[in-house]
């Protein structure tokens, strides 16, 4: 019985301060009113569609076609002033692929003033299905910053053969180029 009540009293406050804690948790709230879980407000979000073209590599989709809320599109889109674009996500798709075959999606910076200078971001490999269908989703945790000036996003499709029919997109957000 002496256990037992040693026990209990060394429980006791430990409950009471867990409880206390989990509901000081619950009726806080450390989001800020009109800003999504990426910490920033939904108009910094980004979505873009490579069907422009690469400067100095016409192989290469540029990804300057964005994706508005509504559906519409705004060709050439251009990072604002004082603005950086961070890349969170690339997602990808083929239709006509060779079955079994692989495809590899590479991600590049290219000085879009020169032409070269390209840097490789992400590598994404992956082998169609029976159909000569693949979809990939790559989430880059650490984000990719791209400037304003002096650098177009691209996407380079790599395939075995023929056209499978990409379709290419990177998710992200503007932050402050500070």
């Amino acid at each position: 019985m002496l256990r037992q009540t040693i026990l209990l009293a060394t429980l006791v406050p430990f409950l009471c301060l867990t409880l206390a804690s989990a509901d000081e948790s619950i009726g806080s709230n450390n989001v800020q009113p009109g800003v999504t879980h990426l910490g920033v407000r939904a108009s910094q979000l980004v979505s873009l569609r490579g069907t422009g073209i690469c400067p100095g590599f016409p192989s290469f989709s540029g990804m300057t076609d964005r994706i508005n809320p509504d559906g519409s599109i705004r060709t050439m889109f251009a990072i604002p002033r004082g603005k950086v674009l961070v890349v969170t996500d690339l997602d990808w798709s083929a239709e006509s692929a060779v079955p079994g075959s692989r495809l590899v999606v590479r991600l590049f910076i290219v000085n879009a003033s020169t032409g070269v200078g390209i840097q490789l971001l992400a590598t994404n490999p992956v082998a169609a299905d029976s159909f000569g269908r693949v979809a990939s989703h790559v989430h880059l945790t650490g984000g990719i910053v791209v400037a304003r000036r002096g650098a177009t996003l691209c996407a380079e499709p790599e395939v075995p053969s023929g056209d499978p029919g990409f379709d290419i997109h990177v998710y992200g957000y503007l932050a402050d180029a500070g």
